[in-house]
């Protein structure tokens, strides 16, 4: 009767030993991942002094695209480009190409296939530029729940805008740096040299909240254009011809839309937009609220071109103020903390 006893004794002792494996490696498993993590952090991080970086770091600007539309990041690349070459940081530019060996600086619409590109950087380094509008029940965003993840997985996550990062912070995504969009020269390209036969224009998607206010501009007379699916020259040349450029929210949401409204001021044009999270350009734009945009851009329109101008280079001047190589430099630096 006794040898019976013995047995489960060991079984009992050998499933708590084969427990306790599994708990080792489970932890070891985690930090190795950690250790990974740092290492690729020591390699790669730079204590950045001034505007130069005197130790090597490395960037892959990574920009996912997934369809037609990849040029409507453009703007904000060619920024971040010229910004790490000011600050003397190596960066090669790929798409949909992640790399090892470098931080990989992820850009573009990346939301959309989050959990795929959570795949392709398993085990590389990676700062996610974050630049969708956030919002816990509006939005893309309930829609997407992988892009969480893929945020709180990043070594940090940059983010234009601080209604976003408070967004962030619900979510516990904390490891953030804000990257306003900012000026810089590489952006100042707008010629204008043509006559402004357009009175007002809107580009970007049209949803149904920015159709209403086309509909109710031409409604009352105004030639009133909304562009879509034209980049480079071609968006430029059709920019250089409207007396006003109009920002409309696309829903609900009322996060500034920086990224748009920097390129439009660093080349001094007049912009009349819809009420926001915040306005960094004091009187170099005109803010109203959706109901009134209408009433606005008639007034503007009758006001004349000097008025126009006037605002127009009070905003340019409240653009370069803002310096788009120093927040990079700033958001890079936070990585080797």
């Amino acid at each position: 009767m006794i040898a019976p006893a013995f047995n489960i004794s060991l079984l009992t002792v050998g499933a708590a030993a084969l427990a306790l494996l599994i708990v080792i490696v489970f932890v070891a498993v985690k930090l190795m991942r950690c250790k990974r993590r740092i290492q690729a952090l020591r390699t790669s991080s730079t204590m950045l002094q001034g505007s130069a970086a005197p130790v090597a770091l490395r960037v892959n600007l990574v920009q996912v695209s997934i369809n037609d539309h990849k040029a409507i990041f453009e703007d904000v690349i060619i920024a971040l480009q010229a910004a790490f070459k000011d600050l003397g940081i190596p960066c090669i530019r790929t798409e949909n190409e992640f790399v090892d060996g470098a931080i990989n600086v992820v850009i573009g619409s990346v939301m959309f296939v989050s959990e795929q590109v959570a795949a392709a950087l398993k085990g590389k380094p990676y700062v996610l530029y974050q630049m969708e509008q956030l919002a816990a029940d509006r939005g893309h965003l309930p829609n997407f729940p992988g892009y969480v993840g893929l945020m709180r997985d990043a070594l940090c996550v940059w983010d234009y805008s601080l209604s976003n990062i408070e967004q962030l912070a619900q979510m516990g995504i904390t490891r953030v740096a804000h990257v306003p969009a900012g000026f810089h020269s590489a952006l100042e390209v707008l010629a204008h040299d043509q006559p402004k036969d357009i009175e007002v224009l809107f580009y970007g998607a049209l949803t149904p909240r920015r159709e209403h206010i086309i509909r109710a501009l031409r409604d009352r007379g105004v030639a009133a254009e909304a562009l879509f699916g034209m980049y480079g020259d071609a968006r430029n040349s059709i920019i250089a011809r409207a007396k006003i450029l109009l920002n409309l929210h696309a829903v609900e949401i009322d996060t500034l839309e920086e990224i748009r409204l920097s390129y439009l001021l660093a080349n001094r044009c007049f912009v009349i937009s819809e009420l926001s999270d915040h306005n960094p350009y004091g009187d170099g734009v005109v803010f109203r609220p959706y109901d009134q945009l209408v009433e606005t851009c008639v007034h503007y329109l009758q006001a004349g071109d000097e008025v126009r101008q006037e605002i127009a280079n009070c905003g340019y001047q409240a653009i370069r103020k803002l310096d788009y190589t120093e927040f990079v430099r700033k958001a890079v630096q936070k990585l080797a903390m």
